[in-house]
């Protein structure tokens, strides 16, 4: 029952993971071996070598990376005079070796793991976020995800109507 429940019990204790130094690349490669074990998960939390918590790059942040280095590139047009995929081609290429830490969501809501699910609920509701970590001693040792939570209280919802 989730009045029960603590942001232990239904974290995620593996999730992509990349450091410092990587770029938008490395944060694309991440995300993409991520999701094919877990397509809920289309992020990468950029952490410090000690484990504590820097972002996450979301898919959001690697399109919009790609999005303004092309409309920074000069030539890059729509007119049908340009070779506009090789233009956006060369703006995707430039994007890929930019930095990912520029690009962190940093906004993030950080749960306790002995938190109860409900106050991680009301947490979620004003971030308006879907997404957040679970830190312990400063060090992110887990993941929280709406759709976790969701899940738990659906349950508990259709158990109560014996659906």
């Amino acid at each position: 029952m989730i009045l029960r429940q603590r942001v232990w019990d239904i974290m995620r204790e593996e999730f992509p993971t990349i450091s410092k130094e990587a770029t938008l690349t490395d944060a694309v490669k991440t995300i993409n071996a991520a999701m094919q074990d877990a397509p809920d998960i289309p992020f990468a939390v950029m952490l410090r070598r000690d484990g504590r918590l820097l972002g996450v790059v979301t898919l959001g942040g690697i399109v919009k990376a790609v999005e303004d280095q092309a409309l920074r590139e000069e030539g890059l047009t729509l007119s049908e005079d340009g070779d506009f995929d090789k233009d956006f081609a060369r703006a995707c290429a430039i994007s890929a070796l930019e930095p990912a830490e520029p690009h962190l969501v940093k906004d993030l809501p950080i749960f306790r793991p002995t938190a109860p699910l409900l106050v991680a609920m009301e947490q979620f509701r004003r971030a308006k976020r879907h997404a957040g970590v679970v830190e312990e001693g400063g060090r992110v040792i887990g993941l929280l995800l709406l759709s976790d939570i969701y899940r738990e209280l659906s349950r508990d919802m259709l158990k109560s109507f014996h659906i």
